[in-house]
């Protein structure tokens, strides 16, 4: 299960990583038994990249470093702290070229995101992707 949710969904959040398994098992909750469970063997497989927002474990053989396109979503808005930075930066690079304002980008990253309020912390976030992709 672990292999179906990193090399579908991946790069994936820990926590969200153990939440689909739990779900899909028919567990309300996700403990700290389980989620530690989950992490020790995502760690053996695959590659991961820890961030302020939490650790993603990638799709065997990704290259961490990038990732080439911004997946959108089909079923409405990521939370923008669900998506790793590498990610966030394909779309800013995408966005950046298609203005040179910095609130213009933002504002159309977080609607393509699907994002309806623009806070603090969603704002600093994107501005972080358009500091190293802009």
């Amino acid at each position: 299960m672990i292999a179906f949710v990193v090399n579908r969904e991946g790069p994936v959040r820990e926590d969200v990583l153990a939440k689909r398994i739990a779900r899909a098992h028919g567990w309300a909750r996700t403990g700290k038994r389980i989620r530690d469970r989950i992490y020790l063997l995502a760690e053996e497989r695959y590659p991961s990249t820890t961030e302020e927002v939490g650790q993603f474990f990638w799709p065997e053989g990704s290259d961490t470093s990038q990732w080439p396109h911004f997946r959108y979503s089909k079923n409405g808005a990521r939370a923008v702290d669900e998506i790793c930075i590498q990610e966030l930066r394909a779309l800013g690079g995408e966005v950046g070229r298609q203005s040179d304002s910095d609130e213009v980008r933002i504002t159309t990253m977080a609607g393509l995101i699907g994002i309806k309020r623009l806070t603090e912390d969603v704002k600093g976030r994107l501005v972080e992707c358009l500091d190293v992709s802009g």
